[in-house]
């Protein structure tokens, strides 16, 4: 029987789009629990307003899903528009074209693997 380790792997997943091997994107295999528990605190803020003791929920989703990015992509050969390498740059994931075939295959697998991806499979949400 092997032994099965209580970490998340190290060992990137390469994304890349057919007949383009020059470019990739690679990604977190998953989230350890400090990235899962920090993307958690970026989508769900509890704030109270006004002095009152009523607590409102603020759910950010635009910046869940940049955090998403940050959290997963870990590295890249990607080009800039005049055809040189750019290098990894966490900051630069926002300025990604999301129309381009590349960056959508990977957001879509980003979501596949987030957090909440267990409850669209479960039924849990439509």
């Amino acid at each position: 029987m092997g032994t099965r380790s209580s970490f998340v792997s190290r060992e990137p997943v390469r994304i890349t789009v057919e007949g383009d091997s020059e470019q990739w994107i690679d990604i977190k295999p998953m989230l350890n629990v400090g990235d899962r528990n920090g993307l958690y605190d970026v989508l769900l803020k509890m704030e109270a307003f006004g002095g009152s003791r009523e607590l409102v929920s603020i759910v950010k989703f635009g910046a869940y899903l940049q955090a998403l990015g940050e959290a997963y992509i870990v590295d890249w050969s990607l080009k800039g528009e005049d055809g040189q390498p750019v290098p990894f740059d966490r900051k630069l994931i926002a300025t990604l074209d999301p129309d381009d075939p590349l960056v959508d295959k990977v957001f879509t697998e980003v979501l596949q693997r987030s957090p909440f991806a267990h409850l669209k499979r479960s039924g849990s949400i439509s």
